[in-house]
C-alpha cells in the first residue's frame, strides 16, 4: 500500500527530519550520514544571502534584558544551513525566524531577512519591538524533545506464550492509553483486531494485546501462521481510515510470528511523530531529493522514520520468514 508524502504546512516530515538527525542526533554515525545527504542537495542551491554573513548575525544577536537570545553552538549550525535553504530560489523565503532557547514555545526571537540583514522580535507584552510573525521558516530548537528518547525504528515488539496463553507487548510508545482505545487493523484491510479477537490495554509506555478467548486465540493464530502485519496508528485519506479519539497517532508496522516456548521477537517498523519535528516550520514546494534506500534503512537503527518510508522500508528490513525459518 503506497502511501503519500505528508503534506503538513510545517513542511516536508522527510526534510524535517534529516535536519533534525543531522543536527542533533547523539549518534554521530548518524549526524554524518543525514549531514552528508543533505548537503548534496543544498550544494546544487544558490542562496541570496552569504552563509558567513547569517553566522555572523547570529553570533553577534543578544536579544533583550529580558529576552536574551541564546544559541548553542548545533543550532548555529543548524541555522546557518536552514537559510541556505530559506534564502534559495527553491524556497524564496524573505524572512527567517529564529527562537531562543530561552523563549517559551515558538514566538518571538531573531529574523533574518534575504538581502542580509536582521532584527529582534520580542515576546514581552511590553517590549518596543513586538510583532506577531505566525508565518514564514522559523527554528524553535528548545521545542525539539530531544532523540536521545527516541528509539530505534526497528525496536521489536514481544510475543510471550503462558499457561493462559500468549500476548504481545509494543514498548516505548507515547500516548499509549490512545492507542489502546484506538485499537487497530489488519495491515492493508479494514479488518480491526478487535473484530479477530485481540483486546489492547495500555499502561505506562506499553501496548498489550490479548486474545479474548479460546476462539479468538484460534483466530489470530490464522493470521500469525499467514505472517500478517497489524498496524497500529493513522492511515492517510486515501485508505481504510481510523482517528484516535482525540488526536493522530504515529503508525507501527509489527508482523505477526507463531509463538513459541521462549519469546519471539516480532519485527517492527515505527514512524516519527510529526509533533517531534514541530520546532522546525519550513514550508516549501516539496523536497525533491529523497533518501535512497540504503540511507532510509541506516537511519531507521537508530530513530523512528518517515511515515511514508514504512511500506517500503518494512519488506526490505523484515522479509518474510521462508519456510525452513
Amino acid at each position: 500500500m503506497t502511501r503519500k508524502q505528508s503534506s503538513s504546512d510545517h513542511g516536508p516530515v522527510e526534510f524535517r527530519l534529516l535536519v533534525m538527525s543531522a543536527f542533533y542526533h547523539p549518534q554521530p554515525a548518524a549526524r554524518s550520514l543525514a549531514r552528508r545527504f543533505l548537503e548534496e542537495w543544498a550544494q546544487c542551491l544558490t542562496p541570496s544571502v552569504d552563509p558567513p554573513r547569517v553566522e555572523h548575525l547570529i553570533r553577534s544577536a543578544t536579544g533583550t534584558v529580558l529576552e536574551p537570545f541564546v544559541f548553542e553552538e548545533p543550532d548555529v549550525e543548524c541555522a546557518v544551513f536552514l537559510a541556505r535553504i530559506a534564502f534559495s530560489p527553491h524556497v524564496g523565503a524573505t524572512r527567517f525566524r529564529l527562537v531562543s532557547r530561552d523563549n517559551l514555545g515558538r514566538d518571538g526571537g531573531l529574523v533574518l531577512t534575504h538581502s542580509g540583514k536582521a532584527y529582534f522580535i520580542e515576546r514581552f507584552i511590553g517590549g518596543s519591538h513586538r510583532i506577531r510573525v505566525s508565518t514564514g521558516w522559523s527554528f524553535a530548537p528548545a521545542t525539539f524533545p530531544g532523540l536521545k528518547r527516541n528509539l530505534a525504528a526497528t525496536r521489536p515488539a514481544i510475543l510471550s506464550s503462558g499457561p493462559e496463553g500468549f500476548e504481545i507487548r509494543v514498548g516505548g510508545l507515547d500516548k499509549v492509553k490512545s492507542y489502546a482505545e484506538a485499537g487497530g487493523f489488519l495491515h492493508g484491510t479494514p479488518t480491526r483486531l478487535r473484530s479477530i479477537g485481540l483486546t489492547l490495554r495500555g499502561a505506562g509506555k506499553t501496548l498489550t494485546m490479548k486474545p479474548s478467548g479460546p476462539e479468538a486465540m484460534i483466530r489470530v493464530m490464522a493470521h500469525m501462521a499467514a505472517g500478517d502485519r497489524m498496524e497500529l496508528g493513522r492511515y492517510d485519506s486515501d485508505t481504510p481510515r481510523w482517528h484516535a479519539p482525540r488526536e493522530t497517532l504515529p503508525r507501527l508496522l509489527v508482523a505477526l510470528r507463531m509463538p513459541d516456548e521462549r519469546p519471539v521477537r516480532l519485527p517492527t517498523l515505527r514512524a516519527v511523530a510529526e509533533t517531534d519535528l514541530d520546532g522546525l516550520h519550513c514550508p516549501m514546494p516539496g523536497f525533491p531529493r529523497h533518501p535512497g534506500l540504503a540511507e532510509k534503512v541506516a537511519l531507521s537503527r537508530w530513530l523512528p522514520v518517515a511515515d511514508p518510508w514504512l511500506e517500503e522500508l518494512f519488506g526490505h528490513i523484515h522479509p518474510p520468514p521462508t519456510e525452513s525459518s
